[in-house]
């Protein structure tokens, strides 16, 4: 079973993408772009994925205690580009996936959160959650 959610389909303007390592007790929180024309860069990541518009400075990040703790969870991303029409688009996503079968009646539970803001906003954001529920303030 694969659970997609939640997923953002953004405009194409949000084309700066980037994975933001968490703090940790040793160091604060750091960002390495990433390059969605690079057919090899890995679109599956265990920390935040961020999308940035950088014509508005608007950017969107997620978070997710669940992912930090599992093997069966991502946070994922891609650009669907090279369109003449206009319709390329970014995306993002929490994905969990469990193999084999999953028991009738079972109940799944994932936490996610969006952050909203400036790439900076942004980082405080996720900085602020990382806090909260793993106690790694800087």
């Amino acid at each position: 079973m694969q659970l997609e959610s939640p997923s953002g389909w953004m405009p194409p303007s949000f084309s700066n993408f980037y994975e933001y390592t968490l703090p940790t007790a040793a160091a604060a929180g750091s960002w390495t772009q990433l390059n969605p024309g690079n057919p090899n860069e890995p679109r599956w990541r265990r920390q935040p994925v961020v999308l940035e518009d950088p014509s508005t400075g608007n950017a969107i990040g997620l978070y997710s205690p669940d992912i930090l703790n599992s093997t069966t969870a991502w946070f994922v991303w891609n650009n669907f580009g090279g369109s003449t029409d206009g319709s390329d688009t970014s995306w993002w996503s929490f994905i969990s996936q469990d193999y084999g079968s999953v028991p009738q009646g079972t109940v799944v539970s994932r936490k996610a959160y969006l952050v909203f803001g400036t790439r900076n906003e942004v980082q405080n954001g996720l900085d602020n959650l990382h806090c909260y529920f793993n106690g790694i303030c800087h």
